[in-house]
């Protein structure tokens, strides 16, 4: 009954340091806070960390600190420093046992944090809701909270986190009865902790790893685990740890019936969590030495310290104990021979575990009130027929009967119970996989739509640059057009004139004009089509088709296109290229639109470089940008350079990610250089 639990506090040992380590680090943040009383962020940071440092040491000035912080952050729209207080608080009220209030704190450093897309504090919001919805035996509720903070931790690189809270998600497995599967997260999270060398990390998931081989009645593997947790948390100074190790530890022995080692790890247990007032762990610890003592036939001790367990428990909210304890008292009460009470108990236990079935709960109560009755009347019997000795005799045998009539039916109602509860915990494991498995398809769907938005707003971006450009570029050869048109109109009129008067020859010279005239506005006018033919070219959806193409060609082209888009839309840009061309390339066989596509992005990256560094420096620099095409072996090498602001090496292996972008809002996606990864 009482095997399932393990770590009710585990969100408070999530990271520990040793006791010194923690007394040095408050004397100095003390020391920091007094020398900079000033109330602005630094003195919020303060406050933040002091409070967090003395969560296990001195709860009520840790929740103190961190009131102080939430409201100084509050005041400044320091919402980062806000969201952190909000946490802290929330744990504080978490180890109170004040579930609510927790909840509600750990809700608002969500909601806070969230605002800011500060990711740890929301990671941290989250296992918190989780840890408070494990304490009320959510489990649904409280492993998809779990889930979420592992993986957000694991997105910004923070495998320490990460691994600690697949430690809660262990336990929460564990108490449901799937301990492959919690054994799988505890051997993850505790391989991850040896090899960063978090020691208190390591013997916390020790200690849970011995829970499940204790389970499994694995008792020797088990104890070399505890034996090692508890070594290891006593060096560090971590009280909490040891208590749990040891309560584990009495439950070992108690099911192998060594209990005079029980006794005296529970009693070590009790002491710790009395002295660091962790009601509900003196509250479980109280129930597994009242069924210690009950198992010894020590019926009196069993009861007093089953009512200590039952009257914290009911304090607190403490379910998983409150009708396991009730169980126990029924059969301490039974023990005594209290039977009336016995009877109340039983009732209690069985309103509270309602995984108990209909018929098996008639069953039990029908059997201790029949108990209870018969009891009576044999005391009556007792009083009236004390002379004779044969129906007192008879009496007892009938007795002796119903006790083993009433033994064989509690022991059916709790094993029916128990095997009911694990089908009822797995049915509702299965329908949370379901539905798990039924978001991240559809997460996926989303981001698979979200993705080609995006590529097709980078592709209209791209050819919204090539359109302002062309604008530009085809307005020469329209120029032209209009131009010689106008002249020819005025030639022809001139030329009439001529052949009235009779002036042939000069009418042929201005026919000739003409034709000269006309062969170039059709010169112009091809070109103009061989514009519009590229941007069609570029607007199109790629098929995949090659065809041969001149590479200088293509580059010159695109690089024009690239300064004429600039020029659209900084009227003030102005930048020199220069091209060095290698004359001996053929033709190649390529996508030409797509290779355009990755030209342009080359020169529109260059020359918002050189802009940007143009609007740092002033008159005083020159904006240039080269292009180089050059045949290497088999080969053919383009080089786009220019002498802008560079790339910082320390996202010289980001360029290439989606969606990374040193633009500023509004102004790149990130996914152009990504595609023209994907393209090359």
């Amino acid at each position: 009954m009482g095997r399932k639990f393990t770590l009710v506090m585990f969100h408070l040992l999530l990271i520990t340091v040793t006791l010194f380590s923690q007394n040095f680090t408050v004397d100095s943040l003390t020391a920091l806070l007094d020398k900079h009383p000033q109330a602005d962020t630094i003195h919020v940071k303060l406050l933040n960390d002091l409070a967090y440092e003395l969560k296990g040491i001195d709860p009520k000035r840790s929740l103190s600190l961190a009131t102080q912080a939430q409201k100084l952050a509050h005041n400044l729209n320091f919402f980062r420093g806000e969201g952190k207080a909000m946490r802290t608080i929330g744990s504080y009220y978490f180890q109170a046992g004040e579930y609510t209030t927790a909840l509600r704190f750990y809700d608002s450093a969500q909601k806070i944090a969230s605002v800011i897309g500060d990711t740890v504090t929301i990671a941290w919001a989250l296992n918190g809701k989780g840890t408070v919805f494990h304490s009320q035996s959510n489990y649904p509720q409280a492993l998809q909270y779990y889930l979420q903070a592992v993986r957000l931790f694991e997105s910004v690189g923070k495998p320490n986190e990460a691994a600690s809270i697949m430690g809660n998600a262990g336990v929460l497995y564990k108490e449901m009865g799937q301990l492959n599967s919690a054994l799988t997260y505890f051997e993850k999270g505790l391989k991850i902790h040896e090899q960063l060398g978090n020691k208190n990390e390591v013997a916390r998931f020790l200690n849970n790893i011995g829970g499940i081989y204790s389970d499994q009645n694995k008792f020797q593997e088990a104890e070399e685990a505890f034996g090692r947790s508890l070594a290891l948390s006593e060096t560090m100074g971590n009280k909490h740890l040891a208590a749990l190790v040891l309560r584990n530890m009495l439950e070992a022995e108690q099911i192998q019936r060594n209990y005079s080692l029980a006794f005296t790890h529970g009693i070590r247990s009790l002491a710790l969590y009395q002295t660091l007032g962790e009601t509900e762990g003196v509250a479980d610890v109280s129930y597994q030495l009242a069924i210690t003592y009950l198992k010894t036939n020590k019926p009196d001790s069993a009861l007093l310290y089953a009512q200590n367990a039952l009257s914290l428990a009911e304090q607190i909210g403490f379910t998983r104990n409150i009708y396991n304890t009730y169980n126990v008292l029924g059969m301490a009460y039974a023990a005594k021979k209290m039977f009336s009470k016995a009877y109340e108990a039983q009732q209690m236990y069985i309103a509270y575990k309602d995984s108990i079935t209909g018929e098996d709960k008639q069953n039990l109560v029908a059997g201790l009130k029949f108990q209870y009755d018969l009891d009576k009347k044999q005391s009556e019997i007792e009083l009236l027929t004390k002379d004779n000795q044969l129906r007192v005799e008879e009496a007892k045998h009938q007795r002796l009967r119903v006790y083993a009539l009433l033994t064989g039916l509690v022991f059916v109602g709790l094993l029916s119970g128990i095997l009911i509860r694990n089908n009822r915990l797995k049915q509702k494991a299965n329908i949370l996989l379901k539905q798990q498995k039924e978001q991240i398809q559809s997460t996926l769907t989303k981001l698979k739509s979200t993705q080609a938005q995006l590529i097709q707003s980078e592709k209209m971006a791209s050819l919204g640059q090539v359109t302002a450009g062309i604008a530009h570029e085809i307005q020469n050869p329209l120029n032209f057009v209009n131009n010689f048109s106008e002249i020819n109109k005025d030639l022809l009129a001139e030329m009439n004139e001529e052949i009235e008067q009779g002036n042939f020859d000069e009418a042929k010279a201005i026919a000739t004009d003409v034709i000269n005239n006309q062969e170039k506005i059709n010169h112009h006018g091809k070109r103009a089509e061989a514009i519009v033919k590229g941007m069609l070219q570029h607007s199109r959806t790629s098929t995949g088709q090659k065809e041969l193409t001149d590479i200088n060609a293509l580059a010159d082209e695109y690089l024009r296109l690239s300064i004429h888009g600039m020029k659209a839309k900084n009227k003030s840009f102005n930048a020199s290229s220069q091209t060095n061309f290698d004359t001996t390339i053929e033709k190649i066989n390529i996508v030409r639109q797509d290779i355009g596509r990755v030209l342009l992005n080359l020169f529109n990256n260059a020359f918002y470089s050189v802009l940007q560094k143009k609007k740092q420096l002033g008159d005083e620099y020159e904006p240039t940008v080269l292009v180089y095409t050059k045949k290497v072996d088999s080969k053919l090498e383009i080089r786009v350079q220019d002498n802008g602001t560079g790339i910082p090496p320390k996202i010289v292996d980001k360029i290439f990610n989606p969606f990374f972008t040193t633009k500023p809002p509004g102004q790149g996606t990130g996914l152009g250089l990504s595609l023209s990864y994907d393209i090359i």
